[in-house]
């Protein structure tokens, strides 16, 4: 998916004013990880353990009746809402409970034309995703307290 134009300009407007560019290190990094097969190794351990975690979200929802859309290929699962006020909601009473939820009205360039929250589990561990599970089904399925 390409970027908008004014976000493209505003990232590259970011890097001139910063000098901010990606790490040399860091790249050099990823080309001997490439060169030697582990990136390659790597990012099919990665597929794996995302698909195993989206499998545990997608039964979870499932059972509880719960509709969520997401590719699955992707780190996150979107649980559509029906309105803008459902999605603050959701993401508050989920902010109260200590789980952060994204809401998907703050990734409309112009106005929102679908309201639902974004359930990310890339970037915590599968014990700590299994821990908030139930938690994430009961903020989706009823509404918040």
């Amino acid at each position: 998916m390409v970027a908008p134009p004014s976000v493209t300009q505003a990232v590259l407007e970011h890097r001139e004013l910063t000098g901010t560019r990606p790490s040399p290190a860091g790249q050099q990094v990823v080309v001997e990880l490439a060169r030697h097969g582990d990136l390659g190794r790597h990012l099919r351990r990665l597929r794996r353990e995302l698909s195993d975690r989206r499998t545990v979200l997608v039964e979870a929802f499932g059972r509880a009746g719960v509709r969520v859309l997401g590719d699955d290929a992707g780190a996150h699962l979107v649980v559509p809402l029906g309105s803008a006020t459902d999605e603050r909601e959701r993401i508050a009473a989920g902010k109260r409970r200590g789980v952060l939820l994204d809401g998907l009205a703050r990734h409309f360039a112009t106005a929102p034309t679908a309201h639902g929250v974004l359930v990310g589990y890339a970037g915590c561990s599968r014990a700590e995703l299994g821990e908030c599970v139930p938690t994430l089904v009961e903020l989706t399925r009823t509404p918040p307290r």
